[in-house]
């Protein structure tokens, strides 16, 4: 067998996987069925990115989706249906363009690539090179509540534009043409610390979900912050047991800010500085 006839069969095998999940077995099985659910996009994105062809794996979905229009309301009632039947999709667009690339080919390895797949992958590596503190997990829906708490980390902490992330917000998203799942994957994990803004829109978003779960599995540092009515003391599962503060209170937002200041080992302007930011940070999270 060769090595694409191998990664087809892998395809092949990745796909009946993800029959097993539905919007009801995510929901039931609580936080464990979204890492499970995570793992398995994981692996679609690691199957999908070795194609060789130096395409996001979700781009193809999207492609995929939009050419075909398979995935239909009919088919994807909401954010789990919709993201796991375009999974699904770049599988089956990755084995299709697998077959028609490599089937009458005589390669055996990969690295008898063409040089224009080598620099789609070299190019891919370069995006990869990145120094990120702060990245804060968010909706884009609570847009407002990131730009609020940026200025407030820039202004407390002195920290540069460069060194946060927040993927919604104009300044701080990923750079164009960034593979955006590899990356995001990767700042997830190497991010000094990671600020979940919790609402009621984060918590219904999946790739929130993903972003939380991901750090969580990796054990590295979650600072949870409620907003918009979150009660802290209903938050289930891994969430529950961190010590989450609320957004829409001056004082516990001081707190944030100070212990901020020795994760990252920066000094903290005076408090006078920041008050206004505080003030309005905490106007934008409430209800």
């Amino acid at each position: 067998m060769t090595w694409w006839e191998n990664l087809i069969d892998r395809l092949h095998k990745s796909l009946q996987e993800g029959e097993q999940f539905t919007y009801e077995d995510i929901r039931a099985n609580g936080l464990q069925g979204f890492l499970e659910y995570e793992a398995w996009i994981m692996r679609v994105v690691d199957l999908v990115n070795n194609n060789r062809l130096g395409q996001n794996p979700y781009r193809l979905a999207i492609k995929a989706r939009d050419n075909t229009g398979k995935v239909s309301e009919d088919e994807g009632t909401n954010a789990f249906e919709v993201s796991c039947a375009a999974a699904k999709l770049a599988i089956r667009e990755a084995i299709r363009v697998l077959e028609e690339k490599y089937a009458e080919s005589t390669l055996t390895s990969p690295g008898e690539l063409s040089s224009d797949s080598k620099v789609v992958q070299t190019e891919t590596a370069e995006h990869n090179v990145h120094d990120i503190e702060i990245f804060i997990s968010h909706s884009h829906v609570d847009v407002e509540i990131a730009k609020k708490l940026i200025t407030l980390l820039k202004t407390a902490l002195l920290i540069p534009s460069t060194k946060i992330r927040a993927t919604s917000v104009d300044g701080y998203r990923f750079p164009p043409g960034t593979p955006i799942p590899d990356r995001l994957r990767s700042e997830i994990h190497q991010a000094k610390v990671l600020i979940a803004i919790l609402t009621p829109n984060s918590m219904e978003s999946i790739w929130v979900l993903f972003e939380l779960g991901a750090r969580w599995g990796a054990d590295k540092q979650i600072v949870p912050l409620a907003a918009k009515g979150i009660d802290v003391g209903k938050l289930e599962g891994p969430l529950s047991v961190l010590s989450a503060l609320r957004s829409y209170d001056e004082g516990q937002l001081l707190e944030v800010i100070d212990y901020l200041g020795v994760m990252l080992d920066r000094k903290l302007e005076s408090a006078a500085v920041y008050k206004k930011c505080i003030e309005e940070l905490a106007i934008e999270s409430s209800v």
